[in-house]
């Protein structure tokens, strides 16, 4: 039973409205399946298939159960939101797992009892969690977002197979959205599997054909419908690989009714069917689900292509596709040739400033960052000599981040938010940044784990010397940093580089966007990609990763954030033209008493 805590269509399960998830669930009481991976997009269903898996194993195949997800956070809210709802729900599920409130009931959010096995749920970065007990069904979720390690012990999923090895008729299902490609964990795993896929017929052909993002030609199958002066999406139709006859998405469900898996041969060829077989996999295509409307698909790519990370996302979560880096070396020319002469200290097209502060031997390194809509960047670039162990060097350094800064539009604006490296002279960056998080001075604790967020929460205590260090996933930064240095035209995501006369890099600056090239390194059996500094200087990408940093410290949803404070700027700039001069007003002289006026 479907819970209206954590579903649209609430009521009994119906695999006919997502008959591609059929042989998926079949494969776990398949006796010679042994392992099911699914690449797949978001929102096709696959973690309500993972729930119809426990349930049926709880109702009719009881065993132990071991539930991943990607951190114990997650693994408690899948909990709390999916697998009570669902027991609480199901009428058949309601007597096996007893009420949580009855004493000694063994059912908490993370260990639930049922006659015949158990069900625990942890994160993949709980090595204790993972090597706890032999586990029969392991199903592992969203496997591309798991910690690199499980602690110090090594890779989560091998560390969770050990426990398995004592039950004949184990089952071990993994299902993700992909990442990057040559390190995605499911594209690695579906590649190893017996891959199937699922092909439709066409309304008009009767052609089996699977519905993809682009076909062999390169060419877009999504024929899109914009409106002409919005430019928004309104209407989505897919073009069939055999006849080209527009396809409209009313067609969609009754396509996905009459469609079959095909399996792929060792030559590469398509047969009808499914093969079972130890290792199956499974590729679901977004264009198959019932939730998500071809226009609604077209409306995001058209938004993705305004950033790289958004289009990493776009084809990672929405088209299943893992996402391939262009990974050439920057070129520092190329950069240099961008400089421009800025009109104002802070550009038209600015919305906010941030800071980033990288401490040195002899000097502060700062960089005031200007972000406009679509997080464009304007950078000036500053140094601040003086010895970081006497108090002059950082009481300048107050002085720009405190001061107002003339924006061309007429007002003047002020930095609000600056991130401070710590990993050098850290008792001093402490001393600079104690009492003035709220200000927005940021103290950052840098770590290079593939995977973090750009930047997490500061610990609820502060460390000894009265700060709390806010952590910074400098690989996720870089990533982000180093797309948009490659993108070629002003615009959304493009970085603007002030001219040395108006406080812009010089020649060694610019050299220092090309200390560090991605490499790949095989750590703890796994192909992992890192950053590999080649020069001794790399200030100028510590200076970007601190101010992207700053800007996320303002909140979700930047974006929309920062179309809306320009527009404020804008409309407080022209309130100002409007207005006109306050006239000085006249004073009276004091009107003296006397006898005739003071009665």
């Amino acid at each position: 039973m479907l819970s209206p805590e954590g579903s649209a269509e609430v009521g009994k399960w119906r695999t006919s409205r997502v008959p591609y998830l059929r042989a998926i669930m079949d494969a776990f009481s398949h006796p010679e399946v042994e392992r099911v991976s699914v690449q797949k997009p978001s929102q096709i269903g696959y973690t309500e298939a993972l729930n119809n898996v426990v349930g049926f194993v709880i109702d009719q195949d009881p065993g132990p159960i071991l539930m991943v997800q990607p951190t114990v956070e997650m693994g408690k809210d899948w909990s709390k939101r999916r697998l009570a709802n669902m027991l609480r729900d199901t009428p058949c599920l309601q007597d096996k797992v007893k009420d949580p409130r009855s004493r000694d009931s063994g059912n908490t959010i993370t260990d639930k009892q049922f006659p015949g096995g158990q069900i625990a749920v942890v994160g993949s970065n709980s090595a204790a969690g993972l090597a706890a007990r032999p586990i029969r069904w392991l199903l592992f979720d969203e496997v591309d977002r798991f910690e690199a390690s499980a602690g110090s012990e090594g890779d989560p999923i091998g560390i969770a197979e050990k426990r398995t090895v004592t039950f004949h008729n184990r089952k071990i299902a993994l299902g993700s959205s992909p990442n990057l490609k040559g390190s995605s964990r499911i594209e690695k795993s579906f590649s190893e599997s017996v891959r199937h896929y699922y092909l439709v017929p066409c309304p008009k052909c009767g052609e089996l054909q699977r519905l993809i993002w682009k076909n062999a030609a390169g060419e877009y199958c999504l024929v899109l419908g914009r409106n002409e002066r919005t430019g928004r999406v309104e209407w989505a139709k897919y073009q069939c690989q055999c006849c080209s006859v527009l396809i409209d998405e009313s067609e969609k469900y009754r396509m996905a009714a009459e469609g079959e898996w095909w399996h792929e041969t060792p030559e590469g060829d398509l047969k009808p069917g499914v093969q079972w077989a130890r290792h199956v996999g499974f590729r679901v295509d977004i264009f198959y689900s019932p939730w998500k409307e071809w226009a609604v698909i077209g409306q995001e790519f058209i938004e993705a292509k305004e950033s790289p990370e958004l289009l990493h996302s776009f084809f990672n979560g929405t088209i299943g596709d893992s996402w391939e880096e262009t990974l050439e070396r920057l070129d520092p020319d190329s950069l240099k040739g961008r400089r421009e002469t800025f009109v104002a200290e802070v550009p038209a097209g600015v919305a906010i400033l941030t800071a980033g502060v990288d401490v040195q031997q002899d000097r502060l390194e700062l960089e005031i960052d200007g972000w406009g809509k679509g997080q464009e960047c304007w950078k000036t670039h500053y140094r601040i000599y003086g010895d970081p162990l006497g108090d002059e060097v950082w009481e300048r350094l107050n002085a720009y981040l405190t001061r107002p800064y003339q924006h061309e539009l007429g007002p003047t604006v002020r930095i609000r938010a600056c991130a401070v490296d710590t990993n050098y002279l850290s008792t001093e960056v402490y001393k600079f940044c104690r009492g003035k998080l709220r200000q927005g001075v940021i103290p950052m604790r840098g770590l290079s784990q593939r995977g973090r967020p750009l930047i997490g929460k500061p610990p609820k205590k502060p460390n000894r010397h009265g700060v709390k260090l806010v952590p910074l996933g400098t690989d996720t930064a870089k990533d982000v940093l180093f797309a948009r240095l490659r993108v070629k035209e002003p615009g959304p995501g493009y970085i603007h580089f002030a001219s040395p006369t108006d406080t812009g890099g010089d020649d060694e600056y610019f050299a220092q966007f090309a200390a560090e090239v991605v490499v790949w390194r095989r750590e703890q059996g796994r192909r992992v990609r890192k950053y590999l500094q080649r020069r001794p200087r790399n200030e100028a990408i510590d200076l970007g990763v601190l101010n992207l940093a700053a800007l996320y410290w303002l909140g979700a949803n930047v974006y929309d954030r920062l179309d809306k404070w320009l527009d404020k700027l804008k409309a407080e700039a022209a309130e100002q033209v409007d207005q006109k001069p306050p006239q000085k007003s006249v004073r009276q002289p004091k009107r003296r008493k006397n006898w005739v006026t003071d009665w």
